[in-house]
């Protein structure tokens, strides 16, 4: 392999390595754009509606992961389950999931005692 092969093969190696290297830092430097966030966001406000309006006739316990909807604050999802009759109850913080439960039983009780 002559001198002048190597160097081409070597730059041509190095050269798209680093331009890769410098995007991605950008963009992880820079986070995820807004509009980005809000479609996101709208479409896990729309699932959460949903999941709180179906799981009424199911069951009296609710459970969902905060992952899965971590475009939505907390006080935001107590507050839009709350609107179905369903009362933040505890939460788990596991090693793959953090699970916020609620349930329909204890919305009466929990609103007269001030904690609803």
């Amino acid at each position: 392999m002559s001198p002048e092969l190597a160097k081409t093969i070597g730059l041509s190696v190095f050269i798209p390595s680093l331009i890769l290297l410098v995007v991605v830092s950008v963009s992880t430097a820079l986070g995820t754009p807004r509009g980005v966030r809000a479609k996101r966001r709208d479409k896990q406000v729309s699932r959460l509606d949903r999941e709180a309006s179906e799981s009424r006739t199911r069951s009296e316990v609710l459970e969902i992961d905060w992952l899965d909807y971590r475009e939505i604050p907390k006080p935001e999802i107590i507050a839009l389950l709350r609107k179905y009759g369903w009362a933040y109850r505890d939460e788990d913080l596991g090693d793959a999931a953090w699970v916020l439960r609620f349930d329909l039983s204890s919305v009466g009780s929990r609103e007269s005692a001030g904690q609803g």
